[in-house]
């Protein structure tokens, strides 16, 4: 369904029971709410799980310029108060983590519980100048020209290809303005000097072969949030939640029940 919040319509899926603490699920860049659909399906037997589309992805509305991590937590917040929900865990994956981390610095009171996976603190000079590249050539090219890099990053050569088509075919569906501004957001992303202020327990998700959010930033990350964890999954690169929903689902809920 379509919800109006922070001034866009944002695409939402809810499932579990309506009395059941509420989980908030964060897909990373360049996908949808398909991309939780096995997470989903376990966590819905005791939660109930907000799915939403990230500005520009999926079928959530696109605004044009550069997006900010401030912004797209806001969007969370306001995805909230839309559904009336006071508090909720949330479990954010890559850019989706970046974003957890942003919302759960301002508004403590919202979030419960939280999970960060495949995610940084910060985005360093390498990475900036790598998403301005990215920008460049879907601007020149489209999105398909994203779609073989990724892939090649975001999955060990034992993944299921038919998640790994599933996950092509959700790619291609996101609007050149979402990418470009999400891309904007990760550019400038540094939130170092806010995790101090994360009151929610919080568990940290890496995958043993990231090229990009490594171990090392994983326990980088855990150790500026107050009593963070830190779980690296073996034979996982970046989409942890897609090629090992199960090990990554078994996580969260231990987290979660603590």
């Amino acid at each position: 369904m379509k919800v109006n919040a922070n001034g866009i319509a944002v695409n939402v899926n809810i499932e579990g029971p309506s009395s059941a603490p509420t989980v908030v699920l964060s897909h990373s860049l360049l996908l949808s709410i398909g991309a939780w659909d096995a997470v989903a399906a376990d966590l819905a037997s005791d939660y109930r799980v907000v799915r939403y589309d990230l500005r520009g992805h999926g079928e959530t509305e696109a605004t044009t310029g550069a997006y900010s991590m401030g912004e797209l937590a806001d969007d969370v917040v306001a995805l909230l108060d839309a559904l009336d929900i006071d508090r909720a865990h949330y479990v954010g994956l890559s850019i989706g983590g970046g974003i957890g981390q942003v919302l759960a610095s301002r508004n403590p009171d919202r979030v419960n519980r939280l999970v960060l996976a495949a995610t940084g603190p910060k985005t360093p000079p390498e990475g900036a100048a790598q998403w301005q590249a990215r920008i460049a050539e879907v601007r020149e090219g489209g999105i398909d020209t994203q779609i073989e890099p990724f892939i090649g990053r975001w999955f060990t050569p034992s993944a299921d290809p038919a998640v790994v088509e599933r996950t092509e075919a959700m790619m291609a569906n996101t609007s050149v303005d979402g990418f470009i501004g999400c891309c904007e957001a990760l550019t400038v992303h540094d939130a170092l000097g806010m995790l101090g202020a994360i009151t929610a327990p919080t568990l940290v998700l890496t995958g043993s072969d990231d090229p990009g959010s490594t171990p090392a930033i994983g326990d980088l990350l855990a150790s500026k949030i107050p009593g963070a964890t830190h779980t690296t999954i073996p034979d996982a690169s970046h989409q942890i939640a897609l090629q090992h929903p199960g090990a990554f689902v078994a996580a969260v809920r231990a987290h979660l029940a603590e």
